[in-house]
């Protein structure tokens, strides 16, 4: 199936691109908050 697996591939490819937005976002958070 074809379809199926272009589907997997662009969730992972999603997942992997929100992994690395999640560490953009909270790396300068903790350290703000670890300044403090």
């Amino acid at each position: 199936n074809e379809h199926i697996k272009a589907l997997m591939e662009a969730e992972q490819r999603l997942n992997t691109i929100m992994q690395d937005i999640n560490r953009i976002i909270t790396n300068p958070l903790q350290e703000l908050y670890s300044a403090k």
